[in-house]
């Protein structure tokens, strides 16, 4: 049996109640700019007031996005701080997790991360009765889609050869230089779930994208028939019960503080629905 005193505990944020768009990303850049080394990672688990297409840190907002589709539709659309491409949400499930490189498990780089994470989540699917499979890491190809599902990176999950899960990550290097110390790096990881069938919005978001294509490519729990048999909050259950046993950890819930409030508050200014995307 396990002894809970000598396990180790991550923080653990379930948001009550569906959130902003700006403020769930704020949320996530509060607790990347405050990780620091020898601060345990947290994991946080949200949802969204509306439908939100967020687009990756890099990724140009050209002809292809059809912004009067989304305003006439009332879906926000902003910037994330990670990378990749854009993913839609409102009925995915989402997390981010936030924790530092020099810190066990996270002791290799970016990619490493990406497969550690991975392996709870290949049990997750496991857990469903899913047939989970890890895309191998291969060169990369050149983008032809803005949309994040219509191609796996390196470690992420597929079922029945189509991506269930898209992750994008950022790393951000704080403190001052000093000669022979390294300096603390953090890393924050968003990740989505589709739950329901998004393929008909997505289709409509972007003019050079079709459903047929998109259903070759991406799938949802929903066309797995998961959702007849599990509830969200039994879903986010047997994750959080899965990283658990992945990650060798146990959760230690936490909610907002006041102050932190205020944090995010501030930053939600960074967050803003992007020009052009303003709905009528």
């Amino acid at each position: 049996m396990t002894d809970l005193n000598l396990t180790p505990s991550w923080y653990l944020i379930e948001e009550e109640e569906p959130c902003s768009g700006s403020f769930n990303m704020a949320a996530d850049e509060w607790l990347l700019r405050k990780q620091n080394s020898g601060m345990v990672p947290t994991l946080r688990l949200y949802r969204w007031d509306h439908w939100t297409l967020s687009l990756g840190r890099n990724e140009m907002l050209d002809e292809d996005f059809d912004l009067d589709w989304c305003r006439q539709r009332n879906i926000v659309v902003l910037r994330r701080t990670t990378g990749g491409r854009a993913v839609l949400h409102g009925g995915d499930l989402t997390y981010s997790l936030i924790g530092c490189l020099q810190e066990p498990p996270f002791c290799g780089g970016p990619i490493e991360t990406y497969e550690l994470i991975a392996q709870g989540f290949y049990r997750f699917f496991e857990e469903i009765s899913l047939k989970p499979q890890i895309q191998e890491r291969r060169a990369s190809a050149p983008i032809e889609s803005h949309v994040c599902f219509s191609a796996p990176a390196a470690y992420e999950i597929l079922l029945q050869d189509r991506k269930v899960i898209g992750n994008a990550q950022r790393v951000v290097t704080s403190g001052s230089y000093i000669p022979g110390q390294a300096r603390s790096r953090s890393f924050l990881q968003h990740g989505s779930i589709p739950l329901q069938d998004q393929i008909p919005m997505l289709a409509g978001i972007f003019r050079n994208a079709t459903a047929a294509k998109l259903r070759r490519e991406m799938i949802s729990l929903e066309a797995t028939g998961c959702l007849s048999q599990f509830s969200q909050r039994e879903l986010q259950d047997v994750l959080l019960e899965a990283l658990s046993q992945s990650f060798g950890i146990q959760w230690q819930r936490r909610s907002w503080t006041e102050e932190e409030l205020r944090g995010i508050a501030r930053l939600q200014e960074e967050f803003q629905i992007l020009e052009g995307a303003e709905a009528n």
